[in-house]
Protein backbone atom coordinates (compact mmCIF):
# COMPACT_ATOMS: atom_id res chain seq x y z
CA UNK A 1 0.00 0.00 0.00
CA UNK A 2 1.15 3.35 -1.21
CA UNK A 3 0.83 6.12 1.64
CA UNK A 4 0.27 9.46 0.70
CA UNK A 5 2.58 11.94 1.33
CA UNK A 6 1.72 14.50 4.43
CA UNK A 7 2.99 18.17 5.22
CA UNK A 8 5.31 18.86 8.06
CA UNK A 9 3.27 20.44 10.03
CA UNK A 10 0.99 17.57 10.38
CA UNK A 11 4.33 15.27 11.66
CA UNK A 12 4.43 15.07 15.67
CA UNK A 13 6.75 12.92 17.79
CA UNK A 14 4.05 9.92 17.57
CA UNK A 15 4.92 9.62 13.89
CA UNK A 16 6.08 6.69 12.69
CA UNK A 17 4.87 5.87 9.03
CA UNK A 18 4.60 8.84 6.72
CA UNK A 19 6.25 10.50 3.29
CA UNK A 20 6.89 14.04 2.72
CA UNK A 21 8.26 16.06 -0.38
CA UNK A 22 10.73 18.91 1.37
CA UNK A 23 13.54 21.08 -0.49
CA UNK A 24 16.94 21.46 1.50
CA UNK A 25 17.06 25.42 2.12
CA UNK A 26 20.38 25.05 4.74
CA UNK A 27 22.99 22.69 5.03
CA UNK A 28 25.02 23.11 7.73
CA UNK A 29 28.74 21.82 7.89
CA UNK A 30 29.69 19.17 10.22
CA UNK A 31 30.61 20.46 13.79
CA UNK A 32 31.74 19.17 17.22
CA UNK A 33 29.34 19.34 20.46
CA UNK A 34 31.86 21.80 22.97
CA UNK A 35 30.11 19.55 25.59
CA UNK A 36 28.86 16.17 24.31
CA UNK A 37 32.00 15.50 21.76
CA UNK A 38 30.24 14.40 19.10
CA UNK A 39 29.75 15.49 15.33
CA UNK A 40 26.50 16.49 14.47
CA UNK A 41 25.23 18.16 11.54
CA UNK A 42 22.00 20.32 10.81
CA UNK A 43 19.88 20.38 7.26
CA UNK A 44 16.52 22.71 7.00
CA UNK A 45 13.84 21.42 5.34
CA UNK A 46 10.95 22.92 3.76
CA UNK A 47 7.76 21.78 1.91
CA UNK A 48 5.64 23.37 -0.38
CA UNK A 49 3.23 24.81 2.42
CA UNK A 50 6.28 26.97 3.89
CA UNK A 51 6.57 24.57 6.78
CA UNK A 52 10.19 24.12 8.38
CA UNK A 53 11.81 21.67 9.98
CA UNK A 54 15.48 20.64 11.07
CA UNK A 55 17.12 17.72 10.18
CA UNK A 56 19.45 16.45 12.64
CA UNK A 57 22.27 13.95 11.42
CA UNK A 58 24.62 12.84 14.65
CA UNK A 59 27.90 10.74 14.66
CA UNK A 60 28.52 8.42 11.96
CA UNK A 61 25.27 9.82 10.41
CA UNK A 62 27.11 12.86 9.60
CA UNK A 63 29.39 11.03 7.02
CA UNK A 64 27.06 8.27 5.88
CA UNK A 65 24.48 11.26 4.36
CA UNK A 66 27.28 13.11 3.12
CA UNK A 67 25.98 13.07 -0.51
CA UNK A 68 22.23 12.29 0.49
CA UNK A 69 21.46 15.82 1.07
CA UNK A 70 22.28 18.60 -1.85
CA UNK A 71 21.41 22.02 -1.31
CA UNK A 72 18.02 23.14 -2.52
CA UNK A 73 17.61 19.46 -3.40
CA UNK A 74 13.76 18.23 -3.45
CA UNK A 75 13.34 15.08 -1.57
CA UNK A 76 10.54 12.59 -0.57
CA UNK A 77 12.05 11.17 2.71
CA UNK A 78 10.04 8.58 4.46
CA UNK A 79 9.84 7.28 8.14
CA UNK A 80 12.41 9.48 9.56
CA UNK A 81 12.02 9.04 13.61
CA UNK A 82 10.30 13.16 14.64
CA UNK A 83 11.42 14.35 17.94
CA UNK A 84 10.39 16.93 20.04
CA UNK A 85 13.16 20.31 18.91
CA UNK A 86 14.91 22.32 22.05
CA UNK A 87 14.22 26.06 21.17
CA UNK A 88 17.93 26.85 20.62
CA UNK A 89 18.37 24.93 17.68
CA UNK A 90 15.71 26.62 15.44
CA UNK A 91 17.02 29.02 13.52
CA UNK A 92 13.52 30.76 13.06
CA UNK A 93 10.68 31.27 15.66
CA UNK A 94 8.18 30.14 12.53
CA UNK A 95 10.21 26.34 12.45
CA UNK A 96 8.54 23.64 13.76
CA UNK A 97 8.76 22.44 17.21
CA UNK A 98 9.81 18.85 15.94
CA UNK A 99 13.17 17.64 14.03
CA UNK A 100 13.76 15.14 12.15
CA UNK A 101 16.28 12.56 12.58
CA UNK A 102 17.43 9.47 10.47
CA UNK A 103 17.41 5.91 11.24
CA UNK A 104 17.63 2.53 9.93
CA UNK A 105 13.78 2.97 8.63
CA UNK A 106 14.25 6.37 7.32
CA UNK A 107 14.10 6.11 3.31
CA UNK A 108 15.43 9.12 1.06
CA UNK A 109 14.71 9.30 -2.33
CA UNK A 110 15.41 12.40 -4.57
CA UNK A 111 13.21 14.23 -6.66
CA UNK A 112 14.92 17.12 -7.86
CA UNK A 113 18.76 17.42 -7.55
Amino acid sequence: MTRERVFLDELTSESKAYKVKVRVIEKGRARTSPHKRMVYQNVLLQNDKGNRMRGALFGDQVEGYKDAFVYNGVYEIANAPIKPCEAQWKSNPNDMDFQMTFGRQTIIQPIET
